[in-house]
């Protein structure tokens, strides 16, 4: 397995900056993050458009969330 390894302008040899643990967080958001969007999707084709009503409100929820920790 090679080494992805370039040099810069001052010659001087780059190094990866992602390492194993970033990498893991990755990959657990990317696991999280598609839950989320599968539920999403279901609620848009159990309830149709009418799914944007309950998705401003948790919007708006979050929204006054965050706002309480700024």
């Amino acid at each position: 397995m090679s080494s992805v390894h370039t040099k810069s302008k001052n010659n001087r040899k780059l190094m990866p900056t992602l390492g194993i643990g970033s990498l893991v967080s990755v990959g657990i958001g990317v696991a999280v993050s598609q839950i989320v969007i599968v539920i999403i999707l279901l609620g848009f084709g159990t309830a149709g458009i009418w799914f944007i009503v309950p998705l401003a409100f948790a919007l708006l929820l979050a929204l006054t969330n965050v706002t309480s920790f700024s």
